[in-house]
């Protein structure tokens, strides 16, 4: 059972609303997601988390990229919540199933682009770490520049956030969905 129940329209104060609302702009596709409601607690945050989150989401990197760098966050992150929800955009992505199920069984897949396999070494260094070694950090920049690299850490970051919350609060998965992974 969740811990904290997300907030209905009828419970959020005029504040929480015009957050709720900031929400509903920025994810126009998918609504406002239960992590997105809990942040409603606390009204000035969930509008800088919404603006924030928007931005990683929707303008950074590209989207296959971006949904690589969750799935391997969220799978580090032992969030099989956060898999849950973005496994449907990494296979609108283009992520190829093999990818998939390497990852969800904490395997390194076999990988056809050096920029994947880099995305890959930066984001599992950082989740074992919080660091990158040297020879990740100069493969990352030849392979995917300076500009994707930053961008890469704020995204492994924001879905650490994502899966700390999910943890706290127990988010559950929806009746009847298996988990893609137990550990």
């Amino acid at each position: 059972m969740t811990r904290l129940a997300p907030l209905t329209l009828d419970e959020m104060t005029d504040e929480q609303r015009v957050v709720y609302e900031e929400f509903r702009a920025a994810h126009p596709r998918v609504g406002v997601a239960i992590t997105h409601l809990t942040w409603m607690q606390s009204p000035e945050l969930a509008s800088a988390i919404a603006k924030f989150g928007s931005f990683l989401r929707y303008r950074c990197m590209d989207y296959r990229k971006r949904e690589l760098a969750i799935l391997i966050t969220g799978r580090a992150a032992k969030s099989p919540m956060e898999w849950f929800l973005h496994l449907p955009y990494a296979r609108e992505a283009g992520i190829e199933e093999h990818i998939i199920a390497a990852l969800a069984d904490q395997r390194r897949p076999d990988f056809t682009s050096d920029e994947d396999a880099a995305l890959f070494d930066v984001v599992t260094e950082l989740m074992a770490g919080f660091r990158v070694s040297d020879a990740t950090y100069q493969r990352a920049t030849e392979v995917l520049g300076s500009k994707q690299l930053v961008e890469l850490v704020a995204i492994t970051g924001y879905y650490v956030m994502m899966a700390m919350q999910i943890g706290t609060f127990k988010f559950e998965l929806p009746a009847g969905e298996k988990p893609a992974f137990v550990d």
